[in-house]
C-alpha cells in the first residue's frame, strides 16, 4: 500500500538527532520531532502517531535536476558572495501523493550554507528556508547534507566550489502494518476531556508533562529581562512558563480572566458542529478584533512549548528511536498521522483519504471512523462552507544523527515611527525583519539607551511573541510601543527562534522617533478702548490696545507641554514672557491679557500696531509667531480743503436733462475719501434773509454776497448730499463729479468733506470734518444767452480792400450788466467775421478776424445803448468775389467779485479754471458778397506779314470754376462793333486774339473783367 502524502502548506514535520556533533549545548540531547500545521491543516481531532515507514533501496530514487542559476558548467560551480556569486538548484518535485523529495547532498570545499526553500518567493524576492546547513557532516565529511520535505528549490551562498548535486525522492509504498509506531503524542488530557467528542482520547499516549520536561531548554528566554542567562534545565521552570500561556492567571490588577490557549481551544472545538466558527476578540490599535478561533490556536503551536502542550511535539523514548535502513545514505522517512477538522468551502472536494492508513489509525486510536461519522452530520456554516474529518500523512525526511542549522541572524529595516494616540509623550516604531522569513517566535528587545524587552507581560515572565506579516510592507514586522518621548532614538534587537526552541544572535537596528507636532500657536483678539480726544494736530496716542490672547493645551500625541507665553510689545525693547501653567485650567485653555499704549497718530490718520506671540515648549521649541493687529483711528478731524473765492464753471447746456462739474480735491493727509455736500444760492438767501438772486447782478458778486452772509447762520441742513457715495483719494487727490439740473441759472455752493473712520471694532466709516470747518465753492452753469443776429454793411474801396460793418440792435441791458463787475471798464459784445463756404458747415468757415462793437452815439435817430456796431477792414484776392458772415457773443462772465483775492484752491475743476467765463456764440448773420478790384491787364500786339497776334498780360490768377477775364474782336469800316461773325465771341483772355487784316477795316479788342466790366475797346495797329 501507499500512504498519501499531505502537501507542505497543509502540513509539514521535522526530526533533528541532537546527539554529539551538531547538537546545541542549549537543548537536551534526544530525538525530537515536530509538526507544523499550515493555516489550512485544520484542526487535530486526536494525538499524534508518528511512524517510521523504514525507507530501503526500493522505495527510494534519485531526483532530476531539473534547472540551476550560478557560474561554471554542471558540477563546477564557484560560490563567491562577496562577487554575487550564488547558486540556485531547481530539483523535479514528484506529483503529489505517495513520494516525497525530502533530501538533498553538495559536495565541494569552502565555507558555505546549504538551505531547501519553498519553491514560491516572497514579496522580497526571498525563498523562505524550510532546512540549512553551514557545515559538512559527519566531521572531515566533504557532504553538505539536508532533509527536509518538498527540498525543490536549494540555494549554495558562501565561498567555496560545489563539484556536485543530488536528491532523493522516497516513497510511501510499504506494508503500513509493518510500520513502527515512534511515538503518540496527545493533547493535554484535561483539555482533552472538555473539549470531547470532537478529540479522541487515548490513555496510553505521552504525557504532555512529560513531554515539555524532556525538552527544558537550559536557559532563559532571550526576551527575559528579570533573569536571563543560561541555567540547568528545569522542567519545572518550562512547565510554569507553558501553563502562563495556556491558561494565564488573572491581570493583578483588575482581577479579570485573562484568556490564553486553552481558552482558544474550548471556543474552537465546542463551536464544531453548531453551524458557526467560534470567534475570540482582541485588541489591536485601540480597536476591537475578531479572528477564528482555530486559527489562533494553531498559530500558538509557534511556541516550541505550546506545540508539545498540544500534541503535536515531542522527544522519543531512546528504545523507540529510528533504527539504521538499508536505504541509499541512511536516508530516513517517518509520517505523522494526524486526524484533523478541516474546512472545505462551497463545491470544494475533500482530500482523497487512504483507507488502510485510516484504518491503521483506528487500531492505534479507536473512535476516529465514529467521530468522522459524526462530522458528517454536521450543518454547513453561513458562506456555505463545510467542517470535514480528514486524516493527514505529514512526511517526515530525516538524517539520523545529524541536525540542521539554528535561526539565522535577521537583518532589520526601520519601517516608520509614529506618536501614540492614547498614552502621553510615547511613540511607537515598526522594524522590519529582511533577509530571512521567521518560521517560529521572535525575541524583541531594546538594548540602548536603556535595556529592556518589548514584550508584554510580567515582569520575568515575557509574553510569547511572532511577528505579524505587512501587506504593505511585504514582509514581516515587529512593533515596539510605548517609547518615552525623552528618547530621540532607540536600539532593538531581533532574535529567531527555531522549532526545537534554539535561538538565533539578534540583528539591531536603531529606531528614530518621529518628528513632534509643531508647537501650538496662540490665539488672540485685540480691542482699542478710545481715550481722551488729544488737543492739537501734533502726533499723539488716542487710545489703549488691549489683546485677549488664549493658549491652548498641547492636546495631541508627542505633543510637550508649554511653559511660556512670549509676546513682542510695539515699541518695547524686549518681550513679555508670561509663565503657563496648565493645572487648574478648565478646557484646556490659558487666558492672558496684554495692554498698551497705542501709537502716536495725527488728525484724520488710521494706522496699525501688531503684536507678536509665540508659545514656548519644555523643550524649547517654538511656535509659529502668531500677529495681532489693532486699528488705530485718530478721532481728531481732518483739515477741510481750502476753496477759491472763483466761480467754478460746469460743462455747457446740451440736449441732456442735466450737466456735470469733476472737482479735484486736494487731499488733506490721512483723508481716506470725500463726499460732497451741496446747496442752491435761493434756498441760503432765504435762509440767511437775502433777497432773491438779481439777474442783472454779476454771479461772482451774488456768490460773495452769499458766502459773507454765511458767517454764523449757515447749517448743515441747508445742505443735501451731491451722491450716497464716497469718493476715494487716490494719489492725493479725490476726483468727485457731480450733476446739476441744466437749467439752473444761480450759484450752486459745494462742500467737500473729508471722511475718515472713527475709532471702533471693526472701524466704520464717519464724518470727521465738521460742517463749519469747511469752505464753499461756488459752481455756475455756463451762461446760453446769445445777443440779436447782426447786421453786415460792405463798402469796397479803390485800393481793393472792403470795410465791413457789423451791427447790433437793442441786446438785453439786464445781460450786459450782469457781465459786468464794478469798478471794471464795461464789457463789449464780441463779433467774429468769418468767410463764407459754400459745401461746409458753419463751424469749419475760417475766421478773418473779430472785433469789439461799441454803442453808437450822437444819432438823433438812436437810444443811447441801442445799438452796437463795429467796423473791420478786410483784404481780398484781387477780382474775386467773397461772402462774408459775421455772429456774436455776449462778453465773457467774470468768476472773481469786486475786492475779491485770487487764491489757488484745494478745490478746482479737472477742466479749465476761467479768469472769466467765455458767452457762447450765437447764430451766424445773412452772408454778405464783396467783390474785389485789381489793375486791368494790358494787351500785347504782334505783327506778322499776314496776320497781329493779340496777348493779354498782368492777367490775375483765379481759382478754377469761377468767372474769368475774357476779351472780343471788334471790327468796322466806319464804326466799330462785334464781329458777326464767330470770331465775335468772347474767348479767355488767357488764350488770346489773332487777327488777318483786311483792307479798309479798322479792329479792335474788348476786355471783359470777372465781373462783367467792360475794358476798351483798345484799337488794333495795322501796319
Amino acid at each position: 500500500m501507499s500512504i498519501l502524502f499531505c502537501e507542505r502548506a497543509t502540513a509539514c514535520g521535522d526530526i533533528a538527532w541532537l546527539r554529539g556533533p551538531g547538537s546545541d549545548p542549549n537543548i537536551p540531547d534526544g530525538v525530537h520531532w515536530h509538526v507544523t500545521m499550515g493555516r489550512d491543516g485544520g484542526l487535530p481531532a486526536g494525538p499524534t502517531v508518528l511512524v517510521d515507514l523504514k525507507p530501503n533501496s526500493d522505495s527510494c530514487r534519485d531526483a532530476n535536476l531539473l534547472q540551476y542559476f550560478g557560474t561554471g558548467g554542471l558540477g563546477s560551480w564557484q560560490i563567491d558572495a562577496d562577487q554575487g556569486q550564488e547558486l540556485t538548484l531547481f530539483f523535479d518535485k514528484p506529483a503529489p501523493g505517495p513520494e516525497v523529495l525530502g533530501w538533498v547532498f553538495i559536495q565541494g570545499e569552502g565555507e558555505f550554507t546549504v538551505s531547501a526553500a519553498d519553491s514560491l518567493l516572497t514579496r522580497q524576492g526571498l525563498w523562505p528556508v524550510n532546512a540549512a546547513r553551514s557545515k559538512p557532516g559527519p566531521p572531515e565529511s566533504t557532504h553538505w547534507r539536508l532533509a527536509s520535505a518538498d527540498c525543490q528549490v536549494v540555494r549554495i551562498t558562501g565561498h567555496g566550489w560545489v563539484s556536485e548535486a543530488w536528491a532523493y525522492i522516497g516513497s510511501s509504498s510499504v506494508d503500513i502494518g509493518r510500520a513502527r509506531v515512534l511515538s503518540r503524542a496527545s493533547l493535554a488530557s484535561d483539555t482533552a476531556q472538555q473539549i470531547a467528542p470532537y478529540y479522541l482520547p487515548h490513555p496510553g499516549s505521552d504525557d504532555w508533562k512529560d513531554r515539555v520536561g524532556r525538552s527544558a531548554p537550559s536557559y532563559r528566554l532571550p526576551s527575559d529581562q528579570e533573569r536571563p542567562g543560561d541555567y540547568e534545565p528545569d522542567p519545572n521552570r518550562e512547565l510554569a512558563r507553558i501553563r502562563s500561556i495556556v491558561e494565564p492567571p488573572p491581570d493583578p490588577g483588575t482581577g479579570t480572566a485573562v484568556q490564553g490557549v486553552e481558552a482558544w481551544c474550548r471556543k474552537a472545538y465546542r463551536a464544531l458542529g453548531s453551524g458557526v466558527r467560534g470567534t475570540i476578540d482582541g485588541e489591536a490599535a485601540g480597536t476591537t478584533v475578531s479572528q477564528p478561533a482555530d486559527n489562533a490556536y494553531l498559530q500558538a503551536s509557534v511556541d516550541p512549548g505550546v506545540a508539545r502542550w498540544q500534541g503535536l511535539s515531542g522527544t522519543l523514548d531512546p528504545e523507540l528511536e529510528p533504527e539504521p535502513t538499508d536505504a541509499p545514505n541512511q536516508l530516513g522517512l517517518a509520517a505523522a498521522l494526524i486526524p484533523v477538522f478541516r474546512l472545505f468551502g462551497p463545491g470544494q472536494a475533500p482530500t482523497p483519504q487512504d483507507a488502510q492508513a485510516e484504518e491503521f489509525y483506528e487500531a492505534e486510536i479507536p473512535g476516529f471512523f465514529d467521530l468522522k461519522q459524526a462530522t458528517s452530520d454536521f450543518p454547513p456554516l453561513e458562506d456555505g462552507s463545510r467542517w470535514e474529518l480528514t486524516l493527514l500523512a505529514v512526511p517526515i525526511p530525516y538524517l539520523r544523527e545529524w541536525s540542521q542549522d539554528g535561526p539565522g541572524t535577521p537583518e532589520l529595516l526601520e519601517l516608520g515611527a509614529s506618536w501614540n494616540a492614547v498614552t502621553t509623550d510615547q511613540w511607537s516604531a515598526t522594524v522590519g525583519i529582511d533577509r530571512v522569513v521567521p518560521r517560529g517566535e521572535v525575541a524583541f528587545l531594546q538594548t540602548a539607551p536603556t535595556a529592556k524587552t518589548l514584550h508584554p507581560g510580567d515582569p520575568g515572565a515575557p509574553a510569547p511573541m511572532i511577528a505579524g506579516y505587512s501587506k504593505p510592507h511585504g514582509r514581516h514586522v515587529l512593533t515596539a510601543a510605548g517609547i518615552s518621548g525623552e528618547y530621540p532614538a532607540i536600539t532593538v534587537g531581533v532574535s529567531l527562534q527555531d522549532w526545537l526552541g534554539r535561538w538565533g544572535d539578534a540583528g539591531k537596528a536603531d529606531l528614530h522617533r518621529p518628528a513632534r507636532p509643531p508647537v501650538p500657536p496662540p490665539q488672540g483678539t485685540t480691542l482699542v478702548i478710545p481715550g481722551a480726544v488729544p488737543g492739537g494736530d501734533g502726533p499723539a496716542s488716542s487710545a489703549t490696545v488691549r489683546a485677549d490672547i488664549r493658549v491652548p493645551w498641547p492636546a495631541g500625541p508627542g505633543a510637550v507641554p508649554l511653559t511660556l507665553l512670549s509676546v513682542a510689545v510695539p515699541r518695547e525693547p524686549s518681550p513679555r514672557f508670561f509663565n503657563l501653567d496648565f493645572g487648574d485650567v478648565q478646557d484646556g485653555i490659558i487666558t492672558h491679557t496684554v495692554e498698551f499704549a497705542a501709537r502716536q497718530t495725527v488728525p484724520g490718520e488710521v494706522a496699525t500696531d501688531a503684536l507678536t506671540l509665540q508659545c514656548i515648549n519644555d523643550d524649547g521649541g517654538t511656535s509659529s509667531p502668531v500677529t495681532l493687529t489693532a486699528r488705530i483711528v485718530d478721532p481728531r478731524p481732518v483739515r477741510a480743503p481750502v476753496a477759491s473765492p472763483r466761480l467754478i464753471a460746469s460743462t455747457r447746456r446740451g440736449n441732456s436733462p442735466s450737466v456735470t462739474v469733476t472737482l479735484a480735491i486736494t487731499a488733506a493727509p490721512n483723508a481716506r475719501a470725500y463726499r460732497i455736500l451741496i446747496a442752491g444760492e435761493t434756498t441760503l438767501r432765504r435762509a440767511f434773509g437775502l433777497p432773491a438772486p438779481d439777474p442783472a447782478e454779476p454771479r461772482a458778486e451774488r456768490a460773495a454776497t452769499v458766502r459773507r452772509a454765511m458767517a454764523g447762520r449757515d447749517r448743515r441742513s441747508l445742505y443735501s448730499w451731491a451722491s450716497t457715495k464716497a469718493y476715494p483719494v487716490v494719489d492725493g487727490a479725490a476726483l468727485a463729479t457731480i450733476e446739476l439740473p441744466s437749467g439752473t441759472d444761480g450759484v450752486v455752493f459745494a462742500r467737500a468733506v473729508a471722511v475718515t473712520a472713527i475709532p471702533a471694532n471693526p472701524p466704520t466709516e464717519a464724518v470727521s470734518t465738521p460742517f463749519e470747518r469747511t469752505e464753499p465753492a461756488a459752481v455756475v452753469v455756463p451762461r446760453s444767452d446769445f445777443p440779436p443776429v447782426p447786421d453786415i454793411q460792405t463798402s469796397v474801396a479803390e485800393d481793393g480792400t472792403a470795410a465791413v460793418t457789423v451791427r447790433v440792435t437793442r441786446p438785453p441791458a439786464a445781460v450786459l450788466a450782469s457781465l459786468r463787475i464794478s469798478g471794471e471798464p464795461e464789457a463789449r459784445i464780441e463779433a467774429r467775421l468769418v468767410e463764407y463756404v459754400a459745401d461746409a458747415e458753419p463751424v469749419f468757415w475760417p475766421q478773418i478776424t473779430t472785433l469789439r462793437l461799441e454803442p453808437v452815439t450822437g444819432n438823433p435817430g438812436m437810444d443811447e445803448g441801442t445799438v452796437y456796431e463795429g467796423t473791420a477792414k478786410i483784404h481780398g484776392r484781387p477780382w474775386q468775389r467773397t461772402a462774408v458772415a459775421a455772429c456774436v457773443r455776449y462778453p465773457p462772465e467774470p468768476t472773481l467779485a469786486s475786492g475779491d483775492t485770487a487764491i489757488g484752491g484745494e478745490i478746482r475743476s479737472t477742466g479749465l479754471q476761467y479768469e472769466r467765463i467765455p458767452s457762447p456764440w450765437g447764430a451766424y448773420s445773412t452772408p454778405a458778397w464783396i467783390g474785389f478790384r485789381g489793375n486791368v491787364p494790358t494787351l500785347d500786339f504782334l505783327h506778322t506779314p499776314v496776320a497781329v497776334s493779340i496777348q493779354a498780360t498782368g492777367l490775375p490768377t483765379l481759382p478754377p470754376n469761377t468767372p474769368a477775364w475774357t476779351m472780343q474782336l471788334w471790327r468796322g469800316k466806319q464804326s466799330l462793333a462785334p464781329d458777326p461773325g464767330p470770331a465775335g465771341d468772347p474767348v479767355p483772355a488767357s488764350q488770346g486774339l489773332s487777327v488777318m487784316p483786311r483792307p479798309q477795316y479798322r479792329y479792335a479788342v474788348l476786355l471783359i473783367d470777372p465781373f462783367g466790366g467792360r475794358h476798351g475797346p483798345v484799337p488794333v495797329p495795322v501796319l
